[in-house]
């Protein structure tokens, strides 16, 4: 853009892009309807919940390598083009499968995986400055999508079909995503990869950095993505009535989008250690939360357990824009898809393995991971201010 944009209408012009690929949060919103009327299976309808997450992790990293060799405007580009064609061919199929493979795979996992790191590139280049607030932001917007999407959606269904409403939702953010794009303005400099052709193998430290950062992320994710989506039971398991379970929703629901922009402009600030440090710290404190929630049975502490580790979930991926730009200046598009694509996988596995082994033991083996993450990084980042202290000192 280069000047001809200011970063609060580069951020403006976003705002579809995210509304569009956050209509994964409104499945669980639009999927009663729609099982009611189709008589869709809810194993399948919890399967196309699922696709897309494990769609959006090969589909990020491809996203930051195209970033890398095109303009953030046209990969955006060809991810509205994802959006559309895959919703319209998902609707047009009477196959719940065929309908999966489009709009859970197609629309909202490619579609995404290519939209959230031109984004974040857009958003970089047009505010360099307060990127991590901006992109923050942005991520936000994503999660809070289906605020805006599941009303419309139930508003249209009460007169239409599920399809009809469904395809005119998906319509509204179409045609505000090419009202954006006319407006959003192609940087004519090359992207920085194809000017300097930099490889993460050329720098060991750089590559240590990018591993150190992806193991946080799995030590700490899975914690609240459990949490997250089993956040209902857990008010039950915990002793608490249905009406917690609604409250705790709601509470880890708003915390996650409001830590996704506190991660973001914290990364402004604060060193990524440092970040780390607060997000981890913040995650420990859901933790204990709920481990005193089981002992004392009160609903305050519960819902401090919802609200802590929703800012925990949240900040974690608001701050991946600008750790990957701290990481690797040369290259943030292809770090950052590395970081959100470990986000993606690491949220996945959350829920994956309460399935498996029992809400209750996922919720111990993961809150003990993350306290185990917080204490070796607030080592890290003391060993390191300790060195810079005596090396001044020198």
């Amino acid at each position: 853009m280069k000047g001809q944009l200011s970063g609060w209408t580069t951020f403006a012009c976003l705002i579809p892009f995210q509304l569009m690929f956050g209509m994964v949060y409104a499945w669980g919103g639009m999927a009663p309807v729609i099982q009611r009327e189709t008589g869709w299976s809810i194993a399948s309808l919890d399967l196309m919940f699922s696709l897309t997450p494990l769609t959006l992790f090969p589909a990020v990293l491809a996203g930051g390598r195209l970033v890398a060799r095109y303009p953030p405007e046209r990969v955006l580009r060809w991810a509205g083009i994802c959006f559309a064609c895959g919703s319209l061919a998902g609707l047009s199929s009477g196959s719940p499968w065929l309908f999966a493979l489009c709009y859970a795979c197609v629309a909202l996992g490619v579609g995404g995986g290519l939209s959230t790191p031109a984004s974040v590139e857009i958003i970089r280049r047009a505010a360099p400055r307060a990127r991590g607030r901006f992109s923050g932001a942005l991520l936000a917007v994503y999660c809070f999508s289906a605020t805006l999407s599941v009303p419309l959606f139930l508003w249209l269904a009460r007169a239409q079909s599920w399809r009809v409403a469904l395809g005119t939702t998906t319509a509204v953010w179409c045609a505000l995503g090419v009202i954006a794009l006319f407006a959003l303005r192609s940087d004519p400099q090359k992207p920085a990869a194809v000017n300097g052709n930099v490889s993460l193998r050329a720098d060991p430290s750089m590559l240590r950095a990018v591993v150190w950062n992806i193991c946080l992320l799995f030590a700490s994710v899975p914690f609240g993505s459990a949490s997250f989506a089993a956040i209902g039971r857990l008010a039950g398991l915990y002793g608490h009535g249905a009406w917690i379970g609604v409250a705790g929703t709601a509470a880890i629901s708003l915390a996650n989008g409001i830590g996704r922009f506190m991660g973001g402009a914290l990364s402004d600030f604060r060193s990524p250690r440092a970040t780390w440090c607060i997000v981890l710290g913040i995650a420990v404190g859901g933790y204990l939360a709920a481990i005193a929630d089981v002992v004392l049975k009160l609903p305050a502490l519960f819902l401090l357990f919802a609200t802590l580790t929703g800012l925990a979930f949240g900040a974690a991926a608001g701050k991946l824009p600008a750790l990957a730009a701290h990481t690797a200046p040369a290259r943030p598009a292809a770090v950052f898809s590395a970081y959100f694509g470990a986000f993606a996988l690491a949220s996945f596995a959350g829920p994956l393995v309460s399935a498996i082994i029992g809400i209750a033991a996922s919720m111990t083996l993961f809150g003990c991971l993350t306290l185990v993450a917080f204490v070796v990084n607030a080592l890290c980042l003391c060993a390191a201010r300790l060195r810079t202290s005596t090396s001044r000192m020198a």
